[in-house]
């Protein structure tokens, strides 16, 4: 199975179908279901977290798909709580940590399973794309 996305056209490959999120809301920080995760608490919010799956979303303010897919993060964040932490790092902010996953190019999800790195996408997927992800690494 294969899926690219790019900006708003979704090509999908075989074994995967391509839906779309019409809810374009992203809940304030206060209401946020995923973490803002730094230089100093990387370590602690993902590779010691309580969670045995957690998915980090490398992103910049100025990134139009970084945008996108984040009330498909957010949503999943609140489905998957207690199994899955999602947590997301803005690249401008923490330089070391993009060098460090190579987040050249963004939006990065990178898959952690109990701290240790499993898998990565790269670029702006379906909510649903995301979510078979979760359940392939689960």
């Amino acid at each position: 199975m294969w899926v690219f996305a790019l900006m708003s056209v979704v090509v999908v490959g075989p074994g995967c179908t391509a839906q779309t999120d019409s809810s374009n809301s992203t809940p304030s920080a206060e209401e946020s279901r995923t973490v803002q995760v730094s230089e100093n608490t990387f370590a602690s919010e993902v590779e010691r977290a309580t969670e045995p799956l957690v998915l980090v979303d490398f992103w910049a303010t100025w990134c139009g798909p970084c945008k996108m897919i984040a009330p498909s993060l957010e949503n999943l964040a609140g489905e998957y709580a207690g199994r899955v932490k999602i947590c997301k790092v803005d690249v401008d902010r923490n330089e070391g940590l993009a060098r460090r996953f190579s987040a050249s190019s963004i939006p990065l999800v990178i898959c952690f399973k109990n701290g240790v790195q499993i898998d990565k996408i790269l670029g702006a997927l379906p909510e649903s794309a995301y979510r078979q992800w979760i359940e392939e690494n689960l």
